[in-house]
């Protein structure tokens, strides 16, 4: 299974689940309307998935920026435990970093961690947050030897990235 594919699997049962256990039954998802932030650019390039609200993969090394959202959760679950559903794919995890920060005036959760999917050294930046009874989750996933070359355009979506 594609490593990439695997952490967006994980993200999306994290929202549609508010827990680490698999829900077997069918949750409709509804994504967030009127947001607004800028393609990553440059070698990014779009790439269409039921399980993010918009990805984009670099063509030369595979990292990947996306976001998914949830706005009706019929459950309230901590940020933390969002984070851990999402990361719960990576073996041998080490939390590089894990701050709660104010990110679109809400309370958020930024998190770093490093591991193996599918065998593959994987590095996973996210941040996590709630907002007008909606749950965010903007991922940035590397290959770890090519995490450093995309980081900035990371930080930059991160900016642009404005929630309703």
């Amino acid at each position: 299974m594609n490593w990439q594919l695997l952490i967006l699997i994980c993200t999306s049962l994290a929202l549609s689940t508010g827990c680490v256990s698999v829900n077997l039954a069918k949750n409709e998802v509804k994504k967030a309307e009127g947001l607004s932030f800028k393609n990553p650019g440059g070698k990014f390039s779009e790439f269409d998935s039921e399980l993010v609200d918009k990805g984009w993969r670099h063509t030369g090394n595979g990292n990947a920026i996306s976001f998914v959202s949830d706005c009706e959760n019929q459950f309230d679950p901590p940020l933390k435990n969002i984070e851990a559903g999402v990361v719960g794919a990576i073996d041998q995890k080490t939390s590089l970093f894990s701050k709660s920060e104010t990110y679109n005036d809400r309370a958020s959760l930024h998190s770093l961690y490093s591991g193996q999917v599918d065998g593959i050294p994987t590095k996973v930046e996210l941040v996590t947050f709630k907002k007008n009874g909606c749950i965010y989750v903007i991922s940035y996933v590397a290959v770890e030897n090519a995490y450093d070359s995309n980081q900035e355009d990371f930080t930059k979506f991160l900016r642009e990235f404005k929630a309703p």
